[in-house]
């Protein structure tokens, strides 16, 4: 299993290495396919800013007189915070998973939590099952740290800085997602 992650890493770095010897050059195709590598990897954490910004939305319905899920002060806290604190659980978690598995599986494996997360809110019936969803919600955010160790494995030393930066970009691009589509 080591070796095929060996062998994956080897490829992502090499990429930008294969231009005759020179590493300060990329082809316009080469920095296409890393930008676009980029921007797939990062939209994983458009689910961490819906997922951070989506108490702000879900609140006010559960608050609501006519909610079937009806909540006092103390558990809309806990809704709201609760991301929050699994998410460092899932950062340390992804750390030897991404070694073992390798960056790639595990950048698509991650969106496996939040798929649970939003089908638990889907299908809820108590506090309870929002309260677990929230926390399934926050080790997915923790994974998602993987989309950077990713980007700057595969991407050319130039544009590393840029290329991370998408990071933020996309939580951001998440949380004016949820705020505009009030979901």
């Amino acid at each position: 299993m080591g070796l095929d992650v060996d062998k994956e890493r080897q490829e992502s770095t090499g990429v930008f290495l294969q231009k005759a010897g020179k590493t300060d050059d990329l082809s316009w195709r080469d920095s296409l396919k890393q930008i676009l590598a980029a921007c797939i990897a990062h939209s994983l954490v458009i689910q961490v800013g819906i997922n951070l910004s989506f108490s702000a939305v879900l609140l006010p319905q559960l608050r609501d007189s006519g909610s079937n899920i009806n909540i006092d002060l103390s558990q809309a806290s806990w809704i709201a915070s609760i991301v929050t604190a699994a998410l460092p659980v899932g950062s340390l978690v992804i750390g030897p998973l991404m070694d073992r598995f390798g960056r790639k599986k595990m950048c698509i494996l991650t969106a496996v939590p939040f798929l649970v997360s939003w089908t638990l809110h889907n299908f809820a019936t108590s506090v309870w099952y929002i309260y677990i969803a929230r926390i399934v919600a926050g080790l997915g955010a923790g994974l998602s740290t993987v989309a950077m160790v990713y980007v700057s494995e595969i991407s050319h030393p130039k544009y590393r800085p840029v290329l991370l930066t998408f990071n933020s970009v996309f939580v951001t691009l998440g949380i004016l997602i949820t705020c505009i589509l009030d979901i």
